[in-house]
């Protein structure tokens, strides 16, 4: 796509935005776009991501303009939190910023993080990992440096004029001149090297250094300030919100190392932790630590795990972090000399720059979609051309050495994060070549010579302030930089009248193919509900939510698809009882149910499957037919019934097919069953008048087995003949086939073992769903 179009896109999103647009859906968003671009922008399509980027970058510009129009600080925040609900969700990815990670900073947290950092006109600041520039929106461009590695927002950030910016690798790179303020939000989480090792990164005083690429970042960038500077940290949290399992996490090996370098080195005044439902409109919903610096020296506060970092789970909440000033509007970041207010007839330029300005920077370098058009990895929609001195040409890349650290040759990249919807993976002309093509030494830039190059133009959160726990992870939008010795610095600076880009010469190196792969990425869900900050393996990102468009689809709001198949009165309590996770989850198994397909939930142990399969029994119910819930033993038969109970469906009488049962039930009753001959009565009565007084009927795997050298018992007939009527739950349903040394089928009059009868019920079956972490 041209500059040109996406200009267009991120002009008509920002206006819209000034003038109050309400994007409930990113559907508006790209009905807007179409009309803009005049061509369809299917879900899927690499065009998605292009108007996500658009619309973040106008978010960011819009910003700016609303804290101008207000004279206290807590104005200006509610302004903020007040755009971000009429920001639509942003969950598309395209597999670069997957791999890097690639979320911003909520707007209102952005904000909250800058002014807690007392930045000031004057202010020098310094941003490692820059994205579209969300935490410097109150920062005088002239003393910001921003390093960013993705060509679309650093173009971004030079079309907004940041006059010094740097493409590096953030673990290794800090800006000789020291600043003011520190401030970041880097990626977070282990990155493997070219061998699929998980890196480790060094950490000052600390032998053992850390994996978390966060960690490094933030340590090596915090050496950029002076001795009495000050930083604002927002580095990934820990899940969960009780005190003592937060506590152990804080206290692990690699947690309790990094904090302890931290409190020993800078002063840290403040640490709390940001609930990751507040990051949802990003595409993620990791909880997050933002940790505020004042000065080197040994902090006097507690580390973390010993003094818990309070939750704050509402924008309302947060806000009381805030100090309320009057706001200096000389702090704040001047207008886009191109942009206009709302309404204006004035055809000037609002900002007190000259109009009149070189717009001459070849952005439309950029691919378009016919270059992705056949490719399926970002690598193949930016062509490595080599950059010479064109002063008409972008700025050129960094060159790299070989390797990140001695003996590797690993680049860094962003795990791909945590809390809500699992980010939809395209491949869009987004960001740059990531695997350029090997430099000529002819056409460097030699060390001792400088280039001009002419720049161009520039779902409801909670409120309730008392919303505040005493414990989470989250997301972000920016990348690391290619890795670079440094030599030299590659600055961008700009002159009065006419913008102008110096780019410092840079090492003959080439850049190393990319290596570093993020291990896991956010799990965004489609529902509105709370999440706990699932993550999902990163090779599977794109298959989740390609399967969720298509549900969404076909089946409408998955919140209230699957409200009105439970039974609850309104989404408020579906979400009481179900994590956002698992209504997904359950949306995705009804839908497959109701296709004549089967569902498998392969969440990992704690992620919910009790309440994914208590759900499932009472939709069976509600749809009319038996649901019959078969597990590895019979005392998770009190498990379920405490989740059918947890879910707000208590009542549910099974049918147990055990002999000789004995268990003590949540609600206090009992529960037992007869002797074999009793138990085959009653087997029959259902099978002559059906369920009768029972809701369901619970089996165990073992009681699927033949007996007695090969023979079938009769509970084998008895569940063959309601299978049609029924709808089969497999919990733990690994134990499905049996064990390994079980004797299989040896000739045709042998009846079926274990694994055999399982899919000879599943055939009969009305329906069948699975949940197995194994």
């Amino acid at each position: 796509m041209s500059v040109e179009h996406k200009e267009a896109l991120i002009r008509a999103f920002h206006s819209s935005l000034l003038e109050g647009e309400n994007y409930a859906r990113i559907n508006q968003a790209r009905k807007q776009a179409e009309a803009i671009l005049g061509q369809s922008i299917l879900p899927g399509s690499p065009l998605t991501k292009v108007v996500d980027e658009a619309m973040e970058a106008a978010v960011v510009r819009v910003a700016p303009l609303l804290i101008r129009q207000c004279t206290t600080t807590h104005q200006a925040y509610e302004r903020l939190v007040e755009l971000l609900d009429r920001q639509p969700t942003l969950g598309v990815r395209s597999s670069t910023s997957v791999l890097q990670q690639a979320y911003s900073t909520p707007i209102p947290i952005a904000y909250l993080a800058a002014t807690i950092a007392g930045i000031t006109s004057e202010t020098t600041v310094y941003e490692p990992t820059a994205g579209n520039g969300a935490l410097l929106i109150t920062v005088n461009p002239v003393n910001a440096i921003a390093n960013e590695l993705n060509h679309d927002r650093f173009a971004e950030l030079q079309h907004r004029g940041y006059a010094q910016l740097t493409q590096y690798d953030a673990t290794r790179y800090h800006p000789q001149k020291q600043v003011d303020v520190m401030i970041c939000n880097p990626p977070f989480g282990p990155v493997q090297d070219g061998n699929g090792k998980i890196r480790r990164f060094e950490l000052p005083g600390n032998r053992r250094g850390t994996r978390q690429v966060d960690h490094a970042i933030a340590f090596k960038a915090l050496e950029a300030i002076k001795d009495d500077g000050r930083a604002v940290l927002i580095l990934g949290g820990k899940l969960g919100d009780d005190g003592d399992l937060r506590s152990n996490r804080y206290n692990s090996i690699e947690s309790r190392g990094f904090f302890f370098s931290l409190y020993q080195h800078y002063n840290v005044t403040q640490h709390f932790s940001i609930w990751g439902n507040l990051y949802r409109k990003q595409g993620a919903g990791f909880p997050i630590d933002v940790i505020v610096i004042e000065g080197r020296g040994q902090s006097q506060r507690d580390l973390p795990a010993a003094e818990v970092p309070t939750i704050y789970k509402s924008f309302d909440a947060l806000k009381e972090l805030l100090p309320n000033e009057r706001i200096q509007q000389r702090r704040l970041q001047p207008l886009l000399t191109d942009l206009e207010t709302p309404g204006s007839r004035r055809s000037n330029p609002i900002s007190g720059q000259a109009a009149g300005r070189n717009t001459s920077i070849n952005l439309a370098r950029l691919p378009t979609l016919n270059d992705a058009e056949n490719s399926v990895d970002d690598s193949s929609l930016v062509g490595g051309e080599r950059r010479g001195s064109d002063p008409n040409s972008p700025p050129p890349q960094p060159s790299a050495p070989s390797a990140i650290n001695a003996g590797t040759s690993d680049t860094v990249r962003r795990r791909s994060d945590a809390g809500t919807r699992t980010p939809m993976v395209v491949d869009a002309g987004m960001g740059g070549n990531l695997r350029p093509t090997q430099r000529s030494p002819s056409n460097q830039v030699p060390n001792s010579q400088r280039t001009d190059v002419s720049v161009s133009d520039r779902s409801s959160f909670s409120r309730d302030p008392t919303n505040v726990d005493a414990g989470t992870r989250r997301n972000h939008t920016r990348e690391l930089a290619i890795p670079v010795d440094l030599p030299n610095e590659r600055i961008i600076s700009s002159s009065d009248t006419t913008q102008k880009t110096q780019i410092m010469a840079i090492s003959d190196f080439e850049h190393p193919a990319p290596t570093d792969a993020p291990l896991n990425v956010a799990y965004l869900p489609r529902s509105q509900g709370k999440s706990p900050g699932t993550l999902i393996p990163s090779n599977m990102a794109t298959a989740a939510q390609t399967a969720l468009d298509k549900l969404e689809r076909a089946v409408g709001d998955v919140d209230e698809y699957v409200q009105q198949r439970m039974g609850y009165e309104s989404k408020e309590e579906l979400w009481k009882y179900l994590y956002a996770e698992q209504i997904d989850a359950n949306a995705l198994a009804f839908w497959q149910r109701d296709r004549d397909k089967v569902f498998l939930n392969g969440d990992q142990t704690g992620n919910g499957k009790g309440r994914f399969c208590a759900s499932q029994i009472v939709d069976a119910i509600n749809q009319g037919y038996i649901p019959i819930f078969i597990t590895q033993k019979s005392t998770l038969y009190v498990s379920m019934l405490a989740d059918l109970q947890d879910i707000g469906k208590p009542g549910v009488n099974i049918f147990a097919t055990d002999n000789n049962l004995r268990l003590d039930l949540p609600n206090g009753s009992k529960l037992r069953t007869g002797n074999p001959a009793e138990q085959e009565a009653q087997m029959q009565r259902i099978m002559q008048q059906g369920i009768c007084a029972y809701h369901a009927i619970f089996t165990t795997y073992s009681q699927l087995q033949t007996i007695d050298s090969g023979k079938e018992p009769f509970r084998r007939n008895f569940l063959r003949e309601i299978a049609p009527n029924a709808i089969f739950i497999f919990d733990e349903a690994h134990e499905a086939g049996g064990s390994t040394g079980e004797k299989g089928w040896t000739s045709s009059s042998d009846a079926p073992n274990r694994a055999e009868f399982a899919r000879e019920l599943i055939d009969l079956s009305a329906g069948a769903v699975f949940a197995s972490a194994t």
